[in-house]
Order: C-alpha cells, then sequence, then structure tokens
C-alpha cells in the first residue's frame, strides 16, 4: 500500500473503530429497564418464597444401577449411599414447591433398566411419580408441583 503514511493510519484506525463498535455493543451486558408498576396492585398476593416441604424421596430401580442420584439445583437429595434393598434407595428430604429435580442413574451395559421415582410430601396427600426407561445412563427431570391447600 503506497501512500501517505497519515492517511493510511487514519484508514486503519477507522477500520478499527468499525469493528470495534459491533464487538462492545455484543460483549457488553444489556441494561435492565427498572420496571416499576404504574398503579399499585391490590388484592391476594402470592408469597415470593414458599417454604419447603417435608417429605420422603423414593427411587426404584432395576437392575440396580451403579451411580444414581437426585438432585435439586445442584445439592444432592438422594445418592446410592441412600440404599435401602437392592434397586431401592430413600430419603428424608425438604422440597420447595414448584421445584424440578435432576434424576440421573448409570449402568455397565446397554441393556434396557428401568427408574421409578417418588415424592411423597408430608401432610398433602398427593404423590410426584415418573418412571424412566434408559440404557447405560439416565438424565432427566421431576417436576415436584406441590399443593399446599387442604
Amino acid at each position: 500500500m503506497k501512500g501517505n503514511p497519515l492517511l493510511r493510519l487514519s484508514l486503519v484506525l477507522l477500520l478499527l473503530a468499525a469493528v470495534l463498535v459491533p464487538v462492545c455493543i455484543l460483549t457488553t451486558p444489556p441494561r435492565k429497564p427498572s420496571l416499576t408498576p404504574a398503579t399499585p396492585q391490590h388484592g391476594p398476593s402470592k408469597p415470593a418464597t414458599m417454604k419447603p416441604l417435608p417429605g420422603r424421596l423414593l427411587l426404584h430401580a432395576a437392575p440396580s444401577p451403579l451411580r444414581c442420584s437426585v438432585t435439586l439445583q445442584g445439592k444432592p437429595l438422594l445418592t446410592e449411599r441412600n440404599l435401602l434393598a437392592p434397586g431401592e434407595y430413600g430419603a428424608d428430604v425438604w422440597i420447595p414447591p414448584d421445584a424440578d429435580l435432576l434424576v440421573t442413574a448409570e449402568w455397565t451395559d446397554g441393556t434396557p433398566h428401568a427408574v421409578l421415582v417418588e415424592f411423597f410430601p408430608e401432610g398433602t396427600g398427593t404423590l410426584t411419580t415418573k418412571s424412566y426407561w434408559a440404557k447405560r445412563s439416565l438424565e432427566d427431570t421431576l417436576s415436584v408441583t406441590v399443593s399446599t391447600a387442604p
């Protein structure tokens, strides 16, 4: 490229600025607008956080997995250490209403395996249950929806 060095420098700086502006726009986090209601809301309101409910969490697997766990937001609620009988695992836990539990299990072979997970919260009379089929590994969710009304 021939020409005046100052002209070349300004051209290079202009090209760098043209690339820098979109990169800055993409990498900066968007501003969150403040959400304030125009009029106050009246009436019954749902509590922001509901208290966790005590209950019994059970996992039945056929055949027994090498590893199994049920976690809530990364915190293990039930693992293979909670063995009750071959293929049966259980633990007393506290789970908030409307929680999603992550269910995982691993076996050595690729034959079909069955898993049943149950959560029975104390005092509600509702049972949350889900069955799964997996070959070598299982990773799925169990949605716990508990009504606290009598």
